[in-house]
């Protein structure tokens, strides 16, 4: 329910203001460790590789997911090239496409 209208008369003080947000952000902590190791098992990355890719892996992903236009969970060449020209990451040289095309 609305928690203001249920608790009109009720103050903190800042103490117990630091106490509420540090709670928030240790249980907010424990959320984003728990999702990564979440998505480190669904891809099944090992240890070393997730602890040196943690903070990146849900960036990562929803990266991918953007690009996968057909929601397969795999990139098709067209969307790897649209994924390479978004991110600044296309070959200059003409010969280097010519490579990537025929990946």
């Amino acid at each position: 329910e609305d928690l203001p209208r249920l608790l009109p008369d009720m103050k903190f003080d800042k103490f117990e203001v630091e106490v509420m947000a540090a709670f928030l952000e240790e249980a907010h902590g424990r959320h984003t460790v728990q999702r990564q190791i979440d998505l480190a098992e669904q891809l099944g990355l090992g240890k070393a590789l997730f602890q040196e890719f943690r903070k990146e892996l849900e960036v990562m992903l929803d990266l991918f997911h953007s690009f996968d236009d057909t929601n397969t969970g795999v990139l098709k060449k067209v969307e790897v090239w649209v994924a390479l020209s978004n991110l600044g990451l296309l070959p200059h040289m003409d010969q280097n496409k010519v490579v990537m095309l025929v990946m």
